[in-house]
């Protein structure tokens, strides 16, 4: 393990992806995860990306406290790739974690959230995404509506502030909200479309 760390944090990326690639060999070791925490904030995407797919793979649903020391990490990011990590298990038992952190303050967090409990089986999330929907934040808004995209949510009432939300000022929320429109595809949303092109 102390080998392989000087490789981790070395300037050469390659070697450190492969430093990576070899800590997922050696899942048993205790050492692992505290690694994986702190490579989960890297620069570099694929060390990031290998670090989650990683942490999916060797992060027991049963082992409640690293998840939740993952899950209450200071940094945003890692607490936003723990749950993506965490939605690759696809554990429901993981449900009941996930669920104390809908209400987060982080709008890419709650989103994550959202999406990994609803694939996770959890449907129960319009009132969340109406009060994302709803708020004043403009990022909370565009991270709904990419939760509507990724999971085709629909309801009634998500579709009518769907559609109210491509009159939105901010560029990222009218072209989130029309991926999500096309995402839920029925009669009322694509009316919805048909009336932006006829503005």
């Amino acid at each position: 393990i102390n080998e392989i760390s000087k490789d981790i944090f070395s300037e050469d990326k390659n070697r450190r992806l492969r430093a990576v690639q070899i800590l997922g060999l050696l899942k048993r070791n205790p050492q692992i995860r505290f690694f994986l925490a702190k490579l989960i904030k890297d620069r570099d995407e694929k060390i990031r990306a290998t670090a989650i797919n990683l942490l999916g793979k060797i992060v027991d649903p049963k082992d409640h406290k690293t998840i939740l020391s993952l899950l209450s990490d200071k940094d945003k990011r890692v607490r936003a790739n723990t749950i993506e990590a965490l939605e690759s298990l696809g554990d429901k038992k993981l449900v009941p974690i996930l669920i104390r952190f809908k209400g987060d303050q982080n709008n890419r967090i709650r989103g994550n959230v959202l999406k990994a409990l609803y694939f996770l089986g959890y449907k129960d999330i319009e009132n969340d995404l109406i009060g994302m929907l709803e708020s004043h934040n403009e990022f909370m808004i565009a991270s709904a509506l990419w939760v509507i995209t990724q999971t085709r949510f629909s309801t009634n009432k998500i579709l009518d502030l769907t559609g109210y939300s491509l009159l939105a000022k901010n560029e990222m929320i009218i072209n989130n909200a029309k991926k999500a429109l096309k995402a839920q595809n029925t009669p009322r949303s694509l009316g919805y479309l048909r009336y932006l092109d006829n503005l």
